[in-house]
């Protein structure tokens, strides 16, 4: 996930992130759990809790990090009961990480799709921050995502609202109940949304009157696709996965992207189209540790090694109805011609 909205906050932090279990209910269609219900043990919570604060403890490693994400899964949809003396304890450790000025940032991401008794879970673990200790450049940032399509898919708990109904609130109740609370809310560019933009450019003003947002294109990377090392292995999985997944999750039309561009400058300014380009950069400054495995793995910067003879990584070619056209080339093109006029 995009955690900053500037160039000058994203080349400021330097982050590690700790993928803590894969549990969620969520059901968002393009998931890697397709739909599956991932049930970690009380037990292998507990240990990979541990870990964490383990890991947290260890000086020599985390003076290169002043920022900490915490990522499920998801962590406030009942996946916290039985472990919430240890759960309290790494967000006890994790304020005084910010209070003794360690880091800077805490990122915490959740899907914001639950009814009200588990946002109150939520609530009582950031009511465990002291936010009125934070710096100016401190910040504890609640991470979610908001997207046209395949997002909201599940209504919550038997009801008849419909799970983006929930999200909104969630979001704005949060906005109101932590005002020194950063909330992000990142979007990616389906062709829906792009179309959605097109039609309205304002559609998205019902989030940024509670939430930055920043919006990333979609892409395959290699968690994806691990075993693709060229430019036809990517293309290739790239368009199993378009054919997998019939709701216009990726880019299908590159005219309409470019038309976007204009009307997404003109809304939100030329700086958040420069953070598009910016994306694979952003990734490769956070180490993913998934505690799961007991594993330590940099996802990006091992894997991202895949080039175009444009010299731009491979996951620039995320248009369906081209083989050879590069996103990266067509944002830079647009920001230059902007920049000239």
């Amino acid at each position: 996930m995009s955690f900053s909205s500037d160039s000058s906050s994203r080349e400021a932090i330097q982050a590690i992130q700790f993928e803590l279990w894969p549990d969620c209910h969520s059901g968002c269609k393009f998931c890697y759990l397709n739909g599956t219900r991932r049930v970690t043990s009380r037990k292998e919570k507990i240990e990979n809790i541990q870990k964490t604060i383990n890991t947290l403890n260890n000086k020599f490693l985390m003076k290169k990090y002043n920022a900490v994400g915490l990522i499920g899964g998801e962590f406030f949809q009942g996946q916290l009961v039985g472990v919430e003396k240890e759960w309290n304890s790494l967000i006890d450790l994790l304020n005084n990480l910010l209070c003794t000025r360690q880091i800077k940032e805490v990122w915490i991401t959740s899907s914001l799709l639950f009814d009200d008794y588990e946002l109150n879970d939520m609530i009582r673990s950031l009511n465990r921050f002291n936010f009125n200790e934070l710096t100016e450049d401190q910040r504890i940032i609640m991470c979610t995502s908001y997207d046209t399509v395949g997002r909201f898919v599940n209504d919550i708990a038997g009801d008849e609202i419909n799970s983006a109904v929930y999200w909104f609130n969630n979001l704005k109740k949060l906005h109101e109940t932590f005002p020194r609370m950063t909330l992000h809310t990142q979007t990616i560019l389906t062709q829906d949304t792009i179309d959605k933009l097109i039609e309205n450019p304002d559609y998205f003003d019902f989030i940024t009157e509670y939430s930055m947002i920043d919006f990333r294109y979609p892409s395959i990377t290699r968690a994806d696709c691990p075993t693709a090392t060229t430019i036809e292995d990517y293309r290739s999985i790239m368009m199993k996965r378009v054919n997998n997944f019939p709701e216009h999750f990726f880019i299908e039309n590159r005219n309409r992207f470019l038309k976007f561009l204009k009307v997404f400058a003109d809304k939100y300014g030329l700086e958040k189209v420069k953070n598009l380009i910016h994306q694979p950069e952003m990734r490769s400054r956070r180490l993913i540790i998934y505690v799961e495995g007991a594993e330590i793995e940099d996802r990006w910067n091992d894997t991202r090694n895949v080039y175009l003879p444009c010299g731009h990584l491979v996951d620039g070619l995320c248009y369906v109805d081209t083989d050879d056209k590069c996103i990266y080339c067509d944002i830079e093109k647009f920001i230059e011609n902007q920049e000239n006029i």
